[in-house]
């Protein structure tokens, strides 16, 4: 369900205003806004990739924990998996930046700018159907001659084998990902931030989570 603003090209989660005002609550005002700060960041490298290939934004769709932005149908593979991963690699650089300012300003902030950045980068990074990881797999291996990996003549036949490769990475990776971040949680004695941040990302992979049970 989802607020929509046509003239902006966004819609906006209902669940997403309340997850932030909760999160803000539980955690401050200062991890919040380098929270909201990275993850913006990471999406400006969405943006900036595909501006540069030259194609234009349907919408954003602001969700929970982070955003979705919707391009046109029909982009190359070749280009696709360079939009999944600008996202992340800003998310690094944005990391990199922080952690050298901190040896020479060794102060919380930069540190937590630092450590949230890396984990948004190798979380999005993760082969999982809906994330950058997941969609620069399934394009790279698509974009490829997937006849001479899987043995085939058959082209459409070594297309369905690529797909149920990339759905076993997925689901493998959904699962690994919900026990350390369960694992994660635990360690840090049940803060109630992690909880809803641990609670939000399994409803985001919850499909993911049907399939591999089907």
């Amino acid at each position: 369900m989802f607020l929509v603003f046509p003239r902006y090209k966004l819609r906006v989660s209902i669940f997403a205003i309340p997850a932030m005002i909760l999160l803000y609550w539980c955690e401050g005002a200062l991890p919040f806004m380098i929270l909201l700060c990275s993850a913006l960041v990471h999406e400006i490298g969405h943006l900036t990739a595909i501006k540069c290939l030259g194609y234009k934004i349907r919408r954003i769709d602001i969700l929970p924990m982070g955003a979705l932005i919707v391009v046109p149908e029909g982009i190359p593979d070749d280009k696709e998996w360079k939009i999944a991963l600008s996202g992340p690699l800003a998310s690094l650089i944005l990391a990199l930046i922080s952690g050298l300012i901190f040896v020479f300003i060794p102060i919380l902030p930069l540190f937590f700018a630092f450590v949230m950045n890396l984990i948004i980068a190798f979380f999005n990074l993760l082969p999982i159907k809906h994330l950058d990881g997941g969609k620069a797999l399934f394009c790279l291996f698509r974009s490829r001659n997937t006849k001479g990996i899987f043995l085939s003549v058959n082209w459409e036949e070594a297309q369905k084998k690529t797909v149920r490769l990339c759905t076993v990475f997925s689901n493998l990776s959904v699962l690994f990902f919900l026990l350390v971040a369960t694992m994660f949680v635990a360690i840090t004695g049940f803060n109630f931030g992690g909880i809803l941040l641990l609670l939000t990302l399994a409803l985001q992979l919850m499909p993911e989570l049907n399939r591999f049970v089907e």
